[in-house]
Order: C-alpha cells, then sequence, then structure tokens
C-alpha cells in the first residue's frame, strides 16, 4: 500500500460533490470532494502517524484514538438525548389499549432504568479512557499499541452500548416513533450510521485481543 498523506488545502481549491445521501447523520455534510491541479506545498501535508507541530496535550493523542473518543461521545449523546426524549413522551403517551400512561407499565419501567444504567456504564467508559488518554498526553508518555488498542476496544464497545439503548428507547416508543416528525426516528438512524464507521467496527475488538494475547498483527490503522 503506497504511503498515505493528508493535506491541508483552502476551502476555495475544493470542488463538493453532492453525494451524501444517507439514512442518517445527515447534517453532518460529508460529501465527496474533488481537486485539480492545486498544488500543496510539503508544510500543508502530513501522515496520518505523524507528530504534532502542535504542542498541547490533545494533540499528542494517537488520531485514531482521539477520534473514536469523539464518536463516542456523539453516540453517548444522541442516546442520552433518546432517554430523555421517552421519559418525556412516557408521562403523557397512553399505548393503544392501555388504561394508563406508559410511564405506569412496569415492563417499561424495567426496561428505562436498564437502559438508564448501559448508558452511564458507556459513559463512565469513555471518560476513564478520555482521562488516561489525557494523562499519558500531559505526562509527554509514549501511548503503547496495546494502550491505544483498549481505547479503540472502549469506544467501540461504548458506541454500541449507545445504539442498543436507542433500539430500546424507539421500540418502546410505539408506533409513533416510525413518524417523520418524531425524533426518535432520527435518532435510531444517526445513531446506526455511527455505528458503521470504519473505525469502530466490530472487529476492533479481535485486534485488540491479538495485542492482549501477544501476537503479532497489522497495526498500521491502530
Amino acid at each position: 500500500m503506497p504511503p498515505m498523506r493528508m493535506m491541508v488545502v483552502p476551502a476555495s481549491d475544493v470542488d463538493i460533490l453532492d453525494t451524501w445521501h444517507v439514512s442518517g447523520l445527515r447534517g453532518t455534510g460529508s460529501h465527496d470532494f474533488t481537486i485539480s491541479d492545486v498544488f500543496v506545498p510539503d508544510e500543508r501535508t502530513f501522515k496520518i502517524d505523524d507528530h504534532s507541530g502542535i504542542d498541547a496535550p490533545v494533540m499528542r493523542v494517537p488520531e485514531l484514538s482521539l477520534s473514536t473518543l469523539l464518536f463516542a461521545a456523539v453516540a453517548i449523546g444522541i442516546a442520552q438525548g433518546a432517554l430523555d426524549e421517552i421519559t418525556a413522551i412516557a408521562t403523557a403517551k397512553v399505548p393503544a389499549f392501555a388504561m394508563a400512561p406508559l410511564a405506569a407499565n412496569p415492563l417499561f419501567r424495567n426496561h428505562l432504568g436498564s437502559a438508564d444504567a448501559e448508558l452511564r456504564a458507556a459513559r463512565a467508559l469513555v471518560y476513564g479512557e478520555a482521562s488516561a488518554a489525557w494523562g499519558t498526553a500531559s505526562d509527554r508518555a509514549e501511548f503503547t499499541l496495546v494502550q491505544r488498542a483498549r481505547f479503540r476496544a472502549a469506544t467501540t464497545w461504548a458506541v454500541r452500548a449507545a445504539a442498543s439503548v436507542v433500539d430500546v428507547v424507539y421500540t418502546e416508543g410505539g408506533g409513533s416513533s416510525i413518524r417523520d416528525d418524531n425524533p426518535l426516528q432520527r435518532r435510531l438512524r444517526d445513531v446506526h450510521a455511527l455505528t458503521q464507521h470504519f473505525a469502530i467496527k466490530p472487529d476492533t475488538f479481535t485486534l485488540t485481543g491479538a495485542l492482549l494475547a501477544g501476537q503479532d498483527v497489522d497495526t498500521s490503522f491502530l
């Protein structure tokens, strides 16, 4: 594989292609783009594993470790919004053929309590990993391969936990969840779009397990 370099260019040098037609995270506007006949000086290029020229702790965190922590934060925010919305809905919504609001249903209460615990566990894990990354970066210490793999595994788990919470909330919302004006269907689409990112795919656990077992594996994108 040829070496991969990132390049920074003025926005005026880029032609945006209207290609971001997707099920979720539509607001990110992650369109494709083209650049033609533009010279990029070497000082505006870098490899993904280069050391940053900016001397700040956050810039010393390996790129994929940092990015996946941010992905997990987005997923947790989506799930927390879903929990907040179903909690508000449950006090007023009376499901079909029910005699009381959704909040009075014991099974709903059980699912809500379980989902809340799962999301708090995911948030605590991500906060802990972020704190560990900040400590290593602040101490100017080396990020080991195992540490980086654990960051990736933790954030992969947290994103999937957040998606699980949204799945529960969406189901508890009943038939109204499918309506275009119901925020729960948007949160369902958004969180599952996030789970599709290559950096948090389930095989991340395989890489982490291999390193924990002392195996020699490709760590190019760790």
